[in-house]
């Protein structure tokens, strides 16, 4: 979508905020009309390695921080925005504090159906895949999920020279096969709406229906 990631890059230099902020307020908003829910909680995981020392620590060094989208009193976009960005500073001053220490210190309430505090995560990676390269072999990297998925829903985008990619995955015993094509053309419509939309329109107006499905249903 690189026509639209340059729109929504322009977004972002007009609000003062990084495509983080605004794709994780868009995918909160998505999840909130889905869901009904105007405050809920996302996970973002971190690689963990944002120091020199630990570049080439081998071992596990991730971490999910915890980001609460408030969208109470309907919002508009920019106010939203302001919203999302204030949480995420505060979440990335603290990348330290592992979830699982956050987790036994809150004590949420237990529900072994489901994963504790966070039931989907967002991600944006910015940084190119490293390349490998042998002599006389062309190497070709595939999307593939990842088969083990810890929480209900997840969507990774990776920013490139082209534009936002992204990849949705859904718990299957949870979701219908088709929930997660749903959701990634759902968002995509967001985001059209949150690209040209006045600052002052109220988020949770935006439409987030693709086209295909408003002719399904024209009176919702």
């Amino acid at each position: 979508m690189p026509d639209l990631s340059a729109a929504l890059r322009a977004v972002t230099l007009r609000e003062s905020v990084t495509p983080f902020m605004l794709l994780g307020t868009g995918f909160a908003t998505l999840l909130a009309r889905w869901c009904g829910q105007d405050d809920l909680l996302l996970g973002s995981p971190l690689a963990g390695r944002d120091r020199r020392e630990t570049e080439n620590l081998v071992g596990l060094l991730a971490n999910t921080l915890i980001l609460r989208a408030d969208l109470r009193g309907g919002p508009s976009l920019r106010a939203a925005l302001r919203r999302f960005r204030e949480t995420a500073l505060d979440a990335f001053a603290h990348p330290d504090l592992p979830f699982e220490k956050l987790v036994e210190e809150l004590q949420p309430e237990r529900n072994l159906a489901r994963p504790p505090l966070v039931q989907a995560t967002f991600a944006l990676q910015n940084l190119p895949p490293a390349g490998l390269q042998f002599p006389g072999l062309t190497v070709e990297s595939l999307e593939a999920g990842s088969g083990a998925l810890k929480v209900e829903l997840s969507l990774t985008l990776v920013e490139g020279a082209s534009g936002f990619l992204g990849t949705v995955e859904v718990a299957a015993d949870l979701f219908d096969p088709s929930t997660a094509g749903r959701l990634a053309d759902g968002f995509a419509t967001l985001l059209r709406e949150m690209a040209a939309a006045d600052p002052a329109a109220p988020l949770l107006d935006l439409e987030v229906l693709p086209e295909a499905e408003r002719r399904l249903f024209p009176g919702g």
